[in-house]
């Protein structure tokens, strides 16, 4: 996760900046409704 927000460089060291021994969280997130918009429909549309 780190690699992806900080980029591959800032990531690992991130990554290997932290303290031995402590533990880490990781927990996932899925949307119970997806919202869009399709801005082709508007007057002047992409």
């Amino acid at each position: 996760m780190a690699r992806r927000y900080l980029g591959v460089e800032l990531g690992d060291r991130f990554v290997e900046s932290g303290a031995e021994g402590e533990e880490n969280e990781v927990f996932t997130m899925r949307p119970e409704r997806w919202r869009t918009v399709d801005y082709t429909k508007l007057p002047g549309g992409f």
